[in-house]
Formats: C-alpha cells, sequence, structure tokens
C-alpha cells in the first residue's frame, strides 16, 4: 500500500527558474540565430527537449536532427555550468526528502522535462538528495506526462500517486496520468496553478506536517 510522491525539479525542489530559464533562451538563440519566446507556457511540450525542438521548426521549417539538438544541450549546458547565480533549494526541499526516505510506506521519485545532466548538477549544487530515487527526465521522452509514467514504473508498484510541481504543466501532466497533484509556489505563481486545476498549492516545503497533510499522509 506505498504512496508514490513524484516530485518535479526547477521551482520545485530547487529555485532555478530563472537561472534555468535565463540560460536555456540564450542557448536557443544563439544557435538560431534570433531571439526565442521565452513564455514556456506557449510552447506544446513544456520540456527541453519539447521546447528546443519547436523552436528549430518555428525558425526552419523542420525538426532539428540529433547533432543539432545536442549543440543546443551541450551549449545550455555549459552557459549553466558558468553561472554565478548562487543555485538553492526550495526552501525545506532536502530535509523533507530525507524525512520521506525514512518513513514507511511511502517512496519518492522524481519527473522533470529538464536533460539529466542539467537536472542532476542543479539538484547537487542546491544540496538534494537524489541517491537511490527513481528518475526521468527529458531525456527519456519529450512529452511531461509521458516522463511522470516513467517516473512511476520506475519506483515500482504502488497505491496512490501524487505529482508535486509549480507549474500549469505541471497539473496537467498529473490530470493526464490520473494522479493527485500538490502545487509549490516558492517564487510566485499560485494564482496560475489554481487557475490551472490546483486544489493545493503549498508556498515551500519547510512544514513536514502541511506537506504530508497535503498529499493525503
Amino acid at each position: 500500500m506505498r504512496h508514490l510522491l513524484v516530485f518535479d525539479v526547477d521551482g520545485t525542489l530547487t529555485r532555478t527558474m530563472a537561472i534555468d530559464g535565463r540560460c536555456y533562451a540564450q542557448a536557443l538563440a544563439e544557435h538560431l540565430g534570433a531571439p526565442v519566446e521565452s513564455e514556456w507556457s506557449r510552447y506544446r511540450l513544456v520540456t527541453d527537449p519539447g521546447i528546443a525542438a519547436e523552436a528549430f521548426e518555428r525558425r526552419h521549417g523542420r525538426a532539428p536532427r540529433a547533432e543539432e539538438m545536442a549543440a543546443i544541450r551541450s551549449r545550455f549546458l555549459s552557459l549553466l555550468r558558468a553561472t554565478e547565480d548562487p543555485v538553492r533549494e526550495v526552501p525545506g526541499a532536502a530535509a523533507l526528502l530525507r524525512e520521506l526516505h525514512g518513513r514507511a510506506g511511502i517512496v519518492t521519485a522524481i519527473a522533470t522535462g529538464a536533460w539529466s545532466d542539467s537536472a542532476l548538477w542543479k539538484l547537487r549544487r542546491a544540496g538534494i538528495p537524489v541517491d537511490g530515487l527513481a528518475i526521468a527526465t527529458g531525456d527519456d521522452a519529450p512529452s511531461r506526462e509521458e516522463i511522470l509514467r516513467i517516473a512511476m514504473r520506475r519506483a515500482g508498484p504502488f497505491a496512490r500517486a501524487t505529482y508535486v510541481g509549480d507549474g500549469p504543466w505541471d497539473v496537467q501532466a498529473s490530470r493526464a496520468t490520473g494522479v493527485g497533484f500538490v502545487g509549490v509556489a516558492c517564487d510566485g505563481g499560485a494564482g496560475r496553478l489554481k487557475a490551472a486545476g490546483a486544489s493545493t498549492v503549498l508556498p515551500d516545503l519547510r512544514d513536514v506536517d502541511r506537506f504530508l497533510n497535503a498529499v493525503g499522509l
């Protein structure tokens, strides 16, 4: 009767939405030779591979080849690693994951639209413990819904599942996969989450009891 808790990364476990978005938009603009739309919710698939593919198609009228996608990814990662901005956790994230790891009947996993190398870099820089967790990333699929399904399969059997995220696309993914949802709005965005259908939105992850109550535990 395990309860599976699946966490997004940017904006949910790490306060990296601004850093990530800036570096990602720059990498795309450099490769495409023109500024790109940086309101990510306007893309069909709000994941690293999904946005890159659509931005490329808008510019060139075709899908990117594997080597072109690899070049965008490589430049993005180099910009991310060169940033001087601090990479911090969402308050309480690391302690919450450690607390959940020690509780019977709870299993945790990560499902993020980020590419794996950038996701792991941000998690480690923010001090988030990830060893032993089932992880699915943008390496696995361009669709956030499919990434979430893959994370759930990798986590093993469970009776219930809840996705914890910070964006309207996370709400949509939880709805599409039939799992519960709890929002996190550390840097604003609570109204956007509620407008997307989230009934519970937390300001951060510091209050373990509040979090457990939110996910029905």
